[in-house]
Order: C-alpha cells, then structure tokens, then sequence
C-alpha cells in the first residue's frame, strides 16, 4: 500500500484504471464496427485454425509488425485500422498495463455468424481479453481489449 492511501483508495484507483481502459477501447473499437459502405476488396480466405490464425496475430502485435498484423484484417477493418492506426492503438494500451507477458488462456465462442476467439492474456499490470471476430473467410472483423474482471 502507498503511504497515505488507504485500501479503499487504492481498489477505487484500480477500477477508474480498468474502466479508463475499457472506455479508450470501446472508443478506439467504435469505427471498427460501425464502418460500413464503401467499395470493398476482396482479400482470399485465410488458411487454419482461428485459435492459431489469432495467436499469429497477437504476436505480430507484440512483435511491433503492424502490417504483418493487419494482413488478417478483411477490407472494412483494414479500411478502419490501418497499420498506422493499430500501432497507435498498441502502444496506448501498453503504457496503461505494461508490457505483454503472455497468453493464458483461450476460448472460442460464435456470435451473429462470427468466429470469436478470446484470448486472456497477462500484461505486467493487468489481465485483459483480447476478443478477435473472424468473419467467414478467417479474416479479423472485429478486434476488442477489454479488462479482465
């Protein structure tokens, strides 16, 4: 405990921690999925499992390969976060929890025709869950960092 603070304190500075966190997210995930329109190009399907289709992806990002990283992405996604943009959104999230330690666990889920795959993971602050969408072909369509509560 820090001197002066109390417990009480210090658990309310966690959760406005955590939901600072969530709310950056949400706002950077916001264009993400309400991007629609546009002329679309086709990118072909992505070959394998979307549990390691996704972990390729989280390393990708850990290894700062940005264009590797959204070379998963279909044509909305990547018309709404560009290299450029998924870098910016990376490196906000490592000076809020720190550097990424590593996965600990994964699950996968389908919602509204989409492949989910959760993945929680350790960061030197913070666990978080990162939630990959795959669409039909097994590119990313959708990309979300929330806390692990």
């Amino acid at each position: 405990m820090k001197y002066g603070v109390t417990a009480e304190q210090e658990r309310c500075d966690l959760m406005f921690k955590r939901y600072l966190v969530f709310i950056l997210f949400a706002l950077l995930a916001f264009p993400i999925v309400s991007c629609s329109g546009g002329s679309e190009v086709d990118f072909p399907p992505l070959e394998g499992e979307i549990t390691d289709l996704a972990d390729q992806f989280i390393a990708h990002l850990v290894e700062g390969d940005y264009e590797a990283a959204v070379s998963f992405f279909e044509a909305k996604m990547k018309r709404a976060m560009p290299a450029k943009k998924l870098d910016q959104t990376w490196q906000v999230l490592l000076n809020q929890v720190g550097p990424y330690v590593g996965a600990v666990e994964k699950r996968t889920d389908v919602a509204e025709g989409y492949d989910v795959v959760f993945i929680t993971t350790e960061f030197e602050k913070e666990m978080l869950i990162i939630r990959v969408v795959f669409d039909s072909d097994k590119r990313i369509a959708g990309l979300w960092f929330n806390p692990a509560l």
